[in-house]
């Protein structure tokens, strides 16, 4: 695979640490050089080990990093970490929603301190104009263009991916251009019904060996 991008010799479940030091390396090096912040990265990786082409690292990793300089050391840690994360979907997205107590929600991003503001999460998420989901929204959508073809296919002949992908394009609306965003109640269903959408989707075609 991809140097320094091995899911397979990465056996260590992913940890709380692991998170927030991918999150603090993408935020400085990928996303100022057009890479991806964590929330999009989730949702890239949700797609790609979900949908139903798995591309080879060399096609999907660029749109990761951006095109950035990345300090040799600083390059070997996030993609080890995102090897990391990508068992940690690719185990989430077995987990089956209706009988699962949890472990199967994506890593979707919230404003720094809201969940401390006084007063109702919906009341509170509407006031803050946070368009929760839509970063994640762009990065499955993101992975679904680089085979859209097979995408297509699959979209024709499972109503379930039908469905899921008219909510991505909901989920990913931050403003009127492309019609009225969602309010912030239903981007708490949208975001609720992804890992639903997501073990429906995996579900779709013959699994592949990680």
């Amino acid at each position: 695979m991809h140097a320094a991008f091995d899911p397979a010799a990465e056996t260590r479940p992913l940890s709380e640490d692991d998170v927030q030091s991918l999150r603090r390396l993408l935020d400085a090096r990928a996303v100022a050089a057009g890479g991806m912040t964590l929330e999009m990265l989730d949702g890239y990786f949700s797609a790609l080990i979900a949908g139903p082409v798995e591309p080879a690292p060399e096609r999907f990793l660029p749109a990761v990093l951006g095109d950035g300089d990345w300090p040799q050391a600083e390059r070997a840690q996030v993609l080890a970490l995102a090897a990391r994360l990508w068992n940690h979907v690719r185990q989430r997205i077995r987990i089956d929603p209706a009988t699962a107590e949890g472990g199967y929600m994506p890593l979707f991003g919230l404003p720094a301190g809201l969940l401390d503001r006084p007063g109702d999460f919906l009341d509170a998420l509407e006031r803050s104009g946070y368009p929760l989901g839509a970063a994640w929204a762009g990065g499955f959508l993101h992975a679904v263009r680089l085979d859209l073809p097979a995408w297509q296919a699959l979209e024709a002949r499972e109503p379930v991916v039908r469905a899921g992908l008219q909510l991505l394009l909901v989920l990913i609306r931050i403003d009127a251009g492309d019609g009225p965003p969602p309010t912030a109640a239903q981007r708490v269903a949208m975001v609720e019904a992804m890992p639903r959408f997501l073990h429906a989707l995996g579900a779709c075609h013959k699994e592949r060996s990680a």
